[in-house]
C-alpha cells in the first residue's frame, strides 16, 4: 500500500473522528488534546516539502496538497482553548489564506458557536451548540453550499452515539464511539444506512498512557490498514509500522524549552528525508 493511499485513508477516518469525539471535547481544554505543554498563546504551523539537490543539499518549498490546507495558525486563550485558527495553502511559494475559523465559549469554557469563512471556495459556514442536558448535545451546522445539518451527540456508558439529519428528515446513525475505564477510544463504527461500513479499533500502549500503540482500520468487515507505532518521552510518535513491522515512516524533533516540539523531519521507508515541519510558538 502505498504512502499517498495510506494518507487518503487515514485522512477518511480522521473526517470522521472530527464529528465524533464531543465527551473528549467537553472534558479536555485543546492544548491538552493536542498535547501542547505550557501556556501556549499562539502556534504557527508550517510544512515544507524536501527535494535533495545533491548528497548533502536540500532545498525546501512550502507544501501543497490538493485537497486539505497545510499550513496553520492558532490563537488560544489563557485557559487553553482554541479562540482562533487560519488555514493556509501554499502556491509559488506563498500562503494563500483558505479558512478562517473562530471559536465562542459560555463562562464555563464550554462551546456554544464555531464559525468558517471560506475563501477559497467563498462561503460561510456556522456550528451552534446546544445543551440538551449532560448526556445530549445537538449541533447546527448551516451554510450556503449544503444548507442545514443537524448532529446529535448521545452519551450512554460506554457508548457516544452520533446521529445526522437534515431539516426535512429524521436522525440516523452516524458513528458510534466506545470508550474504556480512561475514556480513551478503543473502537470507532461509522454507519450508512444503519450498517456498519467502516471500523477503526485502537491499541494502547498501556493501561494509562493515551498514545496509541497500533491501529487497524476495516472497511465492509475487511481489513484494509493495520499500523503500529513507537513513540519518544514525550510521547511524540517515531516510528510508524505496517502489519508486517516494516517501517512505513520514521520522525525526529527539535525541542523547545517547553518540550513542545518545534521542528520535525518525516522520513519515509528508505530512511529518504521527505518533509521538514517548523512550529513557532509563542507563550503567554
Amino acid at each position: 500500500m502505498t504512502i499517498r493511499k495510506i494518507f487518503i485513508l487515514t485522512f477518511t477516518f480522521f473526517i470522521s473522528l472530527c464529528y465524533g469525539q464531543m465527551r473528549e471535547r467537553l472534558n479536555s481544554n485543546d492544548l491538552k488534546r493536542q498535547k501542547l505543554n505550557g501556556k501556549v498563546n499562539e502556534l504557527e504551523y508550517r510544512e515544507y516539502e524536501v527535494l535533495q539537490t545533491n548528497d548533502t543539499s536540500y532545498t525546501y518549498n512550502l507544501n501543497f496538497e490538493p485537497f486539505i490546507n497545510s499550513h496553520f495558525d492558532f490563537t488560544y486563550n489563557k485557559n487553553g482553548y482554541l479562540t482562533s485558527k487560519k488555514e493556509y495553502y501554499a502556491k509559488k511559494e506563498l500562503l494563500i489564506k483558505a479558512e478562517e475559523w473562530k471559536y465562542d465559549y459560555d463562562k464555563n469554557n464550554i462551546i456554544i458557536k464555531e464559525q468558517k469563512i471560506s475563501f477559497k471556495y467563498p462561503d460561510t459556514t456556522v456550528w451552534k451548540y446546544s445543551f440538551i442536558d449532560k448526556d445530549n448535545v445537538i449541533i447546527e451546522k448551516k451554510d450556503r453550499m449544503t444548507g442545514t445539518i443537524y448532529y446529535r451527540y448521545i452519551q450512554e456508558g460506554e457508548k457516544e452515539k452520533l446521529d445526522t439529519r437534515r431539516e426535512e428528515t429524521p436522525y440516523k446513525i452516524s458513528s458510534i464511539f466506545y470508550y474504556d475505564k480512561k475514556n480513551r477510544i478503543y473502537k470507532n463504527e461509522s454507519y450508512n444506512y444503519d450498517t456498519i461500513y467502516s471500523t477503526k479499533i485502537n491499541e494502547y500502549l498501556d493501561l494509562k498512557s493515551n498514545n496509541i500503540s497500533s491501529e487497524k482500520y476495516f472497511y465492509k468487515g475487511k481489513l484494509s490498514l493495520s499500523e503500529s507505532k513507537q513513540y519518544d518521552k514525550e510521547s511524540n510518535i517515531i516510528v510508524i509500522f505496517n502489519q508486517d513491522k516494516k517501517v512505513i515512516q520514521s520522525f525526529e524533533y527539535i525541542f523547545d524549552k517547553e518540550k513542545n516540539w518545534i521542528e520535525k523531519k518525516t522520513f519515509n521507508r528508505m530512511g529518504k528525508l521527505v518533509k521538514l515541519t517548523k512550529r513557532k510558538i509563542t507563550y503567554f
